[in-house]
């Protein structure tokens, strides 16, 4: 009986130790995600301020483009109701202000792959 209990008390420790360390693995790396979108979201509204509309525009579509490659790369996330419903946007979007494929960086032809664009010329 008192095997059977122990047994039983290691066996929850564990299931609670492993919770424990899985939802602040989650949360350290979500607030790492986050860490970007403060640095790059300031960088894009000095650049506003300053008048940089243009440089503040690069920096929100790669933010945009990047939180998008994150979210389109998780099976989970992909076919969220949210996700789904902002893609034909972002694709409308590419196709309307990004159509030089020459000045796109490394990020912007990932996303290209992943949202299944043809090449348009």
């Amino acid at each position: 009986m008192k095997t059977r209990f122990t047994l039983v008390l290691l066996v929850v420790g564990a299931v609670c130790l492993s919770w424990f360390l899985g939802r602040n693995s989650g949360k350290q790396y979500s607030l790492g995600l986050q860490r970007g979108t403060l640095v790059v979201g300031l960088a894009a509204a000095e650049s506003l301020r300053q008048g940089k509309i243009e440089d503040a525009q690069c920096k929100i579509d790669a933010l945009v483009f990047s939180s998008a490659i994150f979210m389109l790369e998780d099976d989970y996330w992909k076919h969220n109701f949210a996700v789904t419903t902002v893609t034909p946007s972002l694709i409308e979007y590419r196709r309307k202000y990004r159509l030089e494929q020459s000045a796109w960086s490394p990020t912007e032809h990932t996303l290209n792959s992943l949202l299944n664009l043809k090449s348009e010329k």
